[in-house]
């Protein structure tokens, strides 16, 4: 989802420390990591 956080449409993951950090949806790390997510949900 986008958030004012991101300065274009991107996904916002929320770390470990509740920090949140704005990514790419087009990047292929970024697509790895929902991947990995939607498979352990």
């Amino acid at each position: 989802q986008t958030s004012s956080l991101c300065s274009e449409p991107g996904v916002i993951f929320l770390t470990k420390r509740n920090r949140q950090v704005c990514a790419d949806p087009n990047e292929a790390w970024v697509q790895e990591y929902i991947t990995e997510l939607e498979l352990n949900a």
